[in-house]
């Protein structure tokens, strides 16, 4: 800018002209108009894709991209939540605990692909025999966590056999079909800390694959 103003006015012999001229203010100002429209279009620009590129890291933490589930920390913070309003209001929650039987041995077998389909069908599953209230999250490899808010021990037991029988007749690896074991805990006095809950949970589903898999357990 310096250098154009010089080159301006040497070509104008360096004159002096303290007072703008009305015909140069009119030439000026559509060269102001399309700045300052530049200017906010591409400030514009910037701030969407800093937004999208906000949004996008949010969901990456929240949902988990194989899955469609929420992401462990993302289910551990609403499993949190959900105990910190136990201990307030004294509301009634159950967690399932749900793995997979013998994942490992469908992976060793039929290959990482059919491992990933089977998991991709087992979450199809659970998103659609879950409430709205309801969130699944991926808990581990093959293990995935269920909190059920509003729902005792009964009512979420029938949940979890709702969930096996489902998968146990929908998802196969060639004729073989696919089943789950299912631990259920229903929030109780003296659970403090979220590992209380979630170790009941794992407890049920210990005792599950225990007894011989394709259960569930409380």
């Amino acid at each position: 800018m310096a250098l154009v103003a010089l080159a301006t006015a040497a070509l104008n012999g360096f004159g002096f002209q303290p007072r703008t001229q009305f015909p140069t203010m009119l030439w000026c100002m559509p060269f102001l108009l399309c700045y300052l429209l530049a200017v906010g279009a591409s400030t514009r620009m910037f701030a969407d894709k800093v937004r999208a590129q906000k949004r996008a890291l949010e969901h990456g933490s929240r949902i988990d991209a194989q899955t469609g589930l929420a992401t462990r920390p993302q289910w551990l913070a609403l499993v949190m939540a959900e105990l910190r309003r136990f201990h307030r209001y004294g509301a009634v929650s159950s967690l399932l605990m749900v793995d997979i039987d013998r994942f490992k041995r469908i992976n060793d077998g039929a290959g990482h692909l059919a491992g990933d389909q089977v998991i991709h069908q087992v979450c199809a599953i659970l998103r659609e025999n879950l409430r709205s209230a309801d969130t699944a999250g991926r808990y581990g490899g093959d293990e995935f966590g269920v909190l059920l808010p509003g729902t005792g021990r009964e009512a979420a037991l029938e949940v979890a056999e709702r969930l096996r029988r489902a998968v146990s007749s929908r998802v196969a690896v060639g004729s073989v079909p696919v089943t789950l074991s299912i631990g259920v805990a229903e929030l109780a006095p003296g659970m403090e800390a979220i590992e209380d809950w979630t170790g009941a949970a794992d407890e049920a589903l210990y005792r599950a694959k225990g007894d011989g898999r394709d259960c569930v357990r409380a």
